[in-house]
């Protein structure tokens, strides 16, 4: 895959994360109390393994930027 293949799938990976936790966020909104605990560490997991991700990416990116 080239380079602008590869920000365009990251692109993608990113909007659908988005989506998930918009999605999850909403779900949060409209549970009962104890559901409510359940999404909370959901949404923090999903939060969690994006920020890994994204610090993966970016050490693979930087040596293309320069």
């Amino acid at each position: 895959m080239d380079h602008d293949g590869n920000i365009n799938a990251i692109d993608l990976s990113l909007s659908e994360a988005g989506d998930i936790i918009d999605l999850l966020i909403y779900i949060h909104q409209e549970a009962e109390p104890p559901e409510r605990l359940r999404l909370t560490s959901a949404i923090l997991t999903l939060l969690h393994a994006a920020d890994a991700r994204l610090k993966q990416i970016e050490q693979r990116l930087h040596p293309m930027a320069a």
